[in-house]
């Protein structure tokens, strides 16, 4: 009897199951057809540079979104795309009719080819391989075409698998050839262990892709679109938006845990000093997640979940209990109760160091900014340019001569506190020009009716420096403010802003029944430098260059299909900053130290192999050919190898606020630590560092 109950349970949970699914994947397809008329309404009506809808159009979005979603032509055969290209030049009609035929079209046919490409796969990790190919695998895909048969298509999956069997195989081989005290193993055996080891992972990846929702393809279709009108115009549905308002913000309510997923099993990779998790103590990197439960509530079961739906039930807000699950190394479960609360991401935030050079007397500040992070919508939120401020302060405690600023991987965000962080640095006048729709071009000014430092400073950037990190070196350049050191920077000059689909909804009178339909991102605005040059594509040239490892190659805006093109406007009015910093002589001075620099001219050599690699796009499918390969390219690699010179002229010392705060706070001790630790190694802080003092000494 009690079996038949519980046979009777299982039937009851998987039909509420099912329905459940069916409920949310008919939601997914209710809202469609308002996020379509709502995104594309947005777009047509206040998008920055907007489009003409007409078959040049169609065909530009109907490549975009092939390229989208087949990019390495594994699934797709010529005779499928033959039938999507009937819409080819149709659909801009679609966008003017919302008519989601085509993409309806789409969702049934992509369906059906992962599931026979799975299966097909499967049916090759079934089978032989040969470890003797002469073979190679092509890796650029714009080299090949769609395949015409099920034949071809069952050589392209094979070539791919044997590629990962035979990079499986060499390094397992290696590492027992490196380790006299592993247990050798035969050839067989090792080939059977790579094969398992690619089957699984494979196995894997198609599970993630089974659990694709009718949404993720339908977000897939729209910022298709999208791309058009430029590379940051972008669709988000509900979620996606919660994760970027976290990127900007730095911060996220739960339970601190860095997570992925293994065998089905959300996996705990990583616990975040000073978070929730690590003050409760029981969850361990390493550790498997089973279920998760609200406070006292029924748990729910997240073996083989998607990781964002199973992040998603263990994130909440701060004060709120979750009760986790979880299965422990040693194969016993436990179940840990967490009280959530807020987690800061750290290398997000500003934060300060002092800097000395041997033989100077002089003290110097050394800021590092991750982002120009801002928690939008709180009135006290943190903001960037006050913790900035913060730090220019602690600095002026201990008399520096000068500042550097460091920017580099810093790809922006909040607009304002850019403005004000450049006018700590000038007495009075605009920053940036912004020019929006349908309007005129207007400067964004300092606020500050003070110089909070006026002393000379540096801005370091590098390639992937955008957006907002341009607009402050730009403005610190054309003011003659400072020096900008590193490489050009990324070249994102546009302004985006966030539109609820909902209240736009209310704004062009679209009826919609439903409460969060997601948001889109567009391009709403463009950046114009005060000397009337936009930062868009072209950047800001460093006024000192230091080589970098991307030299070769082209990184930026610029390689996007659809950014929009540079341009510029009437100069704004302003004051250049009387200290002249004679860039001749410091790019002079500089250039000699590069000369004679052992890490500076392994940089370069490195840079060449970046640019080779990329070039790269055959690989040997044989274990021989692909051991020749491997030797060829790590006999270049480690001659181009950055060199780790040691830095023993530079002197790193906390600044006596984080002195002060730290004496009671182990946790931002060991931040503090490795922080400083990496600037001490840091070779283009040296430089920069180099640079500053040559500037104080003028």
């Amino acid at each position: 009897m009690k079996k038949i109950v519980y046979i009777l349970s299982v039937i009851s949970l998987v039909l509420v199951v099912a329905c459940s699914a069916i409920s949310a994947k008919e939601k997914d397809k209710a809202i469609e057809p308002e996020v379509f008329e709502i995104t594309n309404t947005i777009v047509d009506n206040i998008h920055y540079n907007r489009q003409e809808l007409n078959d040049d159009f169609s065909k530009k979005v109907f490549d975009v979104f092939i390229e989208n979603i087949d990019p390495n032509k594994r699934f797709l055969f010529q005779k499928d795309i033959q039938q999507l290209s009937k819409s080819k030049f149709k659909l801009d009609d679609a966008v003017k009719e919302k008519d989601l035929s085509f993409f309806n079209s789409y969702v049934s046919l992509i369906e059906k080819r992962e599931k026979s490409a799975e299966k097909l796969v499967l049916e090759i990790l079934q089978g032989n391989f040969d470890f003797k190919s002469k073979d190679s695998i092509q890796l650029d895909s714009d080299k090949y075409d769609f395949v015409s048969s099920p034949k071809e298509l069952k050589e392209r999956w094979f070539k791919y698998v044997q590629s990962r069997v035979i990079n499986e195989l060499y390094f397992s081989i290696k590492k027992q050839e490196d380790n006299d005290t592993l247990p050798k193993k035969s050839m067989k055996e090792l080939e059977t262990q790579a094969i398992d080891k690619v089957s699984g992972r494979i196995k894997d990846w198609f599970s993630r892709l089974n659990q694709l929702e009718r949404g993720d393809r339908f977000s897939v279709y729209m910022n298709s679109i999208l791309s058009l009108y430029g590379p940051h115009t972008n669709y988000f549905p509900p979620k996606d938006k919660e994760d970027f308002d976290i990127t900007m913000s730095g911060k996220l309510e739960g339970i601190g845990a860095t997570l992925t997923v293994k065998d089905g099993y959300i996996k705990v990779s990583k616990i975040i000093a000073g978070s929730a998790s690590w003050k409760q103590g029981e969850l361990k990197a390493g550790d498997l997640i089973t279920a998760v439960a609200q406070g006292d509530s029924t748990p729910v079961d997240v073996v083989n979940m998607r990781l964002d739906k199973a992040v998603r039930l263990i994130r909440g807000r701060k004060g709120t209990e979750v009760r986790l699950t979880v299965k422990k190394m040693d194969g016993s479960s436990l179940i840990i109760p967490i009280v959530r609360d807020v987690v800061v991401i750290e290398e997000t935030y500003a934060k300060s160091l002092l800097l000395n050079q041997k033989g100077d007397t002089v003290n110097y500040g050394y800021i590092h900014l991750g982002s120009f992070y801002a928690e939008f919508g709180k009135r006290n939120g943190r903001r960037c340019s006050v913790d900035v401020l913060k730090q220019i302060e602690a600095l002026k405690a201990s008399n520096v001569g000068g500042i550097i600023i460091d920017l580099r991987n810093n790809g922006g965000g909040s607009l304002s506190d850019a403005v004000d962080m450049v006018g700590y640095f000038i007495k009075s006048g605009p920053v940036v020009q912004v020019d929006g729709v349908g309007q005129p071009a207007q400067s964004y000014k300092d606020r500050d009716p003070d110089q909070q430092f006026d002393k000379p400073i540096v801005v370091m950037v590098n390639e992937f420096s955008a957006s907002a990190s341009e607009i402050f070196a730009a403005a610190i350049q054309d003011y003659g403010r400072g020096v900008v050191v590193g490489s050009n920077t990324f070249g994102k000059g546009t302004v985006q802003r966030f539109f609820p689909l909902i209240e736009a909804a209310q704004q062009f009178r679209i009826k919609t029944e439903n409460d969060d339909l997601g948001a889109v991102k567009q391009t709403v605005a463009k950046f114009f430098r005060i000397n009337g040059g936009a930062t868009q594509l072209r950047g800001v040239s460093p006024d000192v260059k230091l080589p970098g490892v991307y030299e070769y190659i082209d990184v930026g805006e610029k390689e996007y299909d659809y950014a929009l093109p540079w341009s510029s406007i009437n100069p704004a009015y302003f004051t250049k900053h009387s200290k002249d910093f004679r860039l001749d002589y410091l790019n002079d001075e500089t250039q000699a130290r590069l000369d004679t620099s052992s890490y500076f001219k392994s940089v370069l050599e490195n840079a060449k192999l970046i640019k080779d690699s990329k070039d790269q796009t055959k690989l040997p499918l044989g274990l021989e050919a692909y051991r020749d390969y491997k030797n060829k390219r790590k006999e270049v690699s480690d001659a181009a190898k950055v060199k780790d010179v040691f830095i023993d002229d530079m002197n790193v010392e906390l600044n006596k606020l984080d002195l002060y705060h730290a004496k009671s706070d182990t946790i931002l001790q060991s931040r503090l630590k490795k922080f400083k630790d990496e600037t001490a190694e840091d070779h283009y802080i040296r430089e920069s560092l180099r640079v500053l003092s040559e500037m104080v000494k003028m």
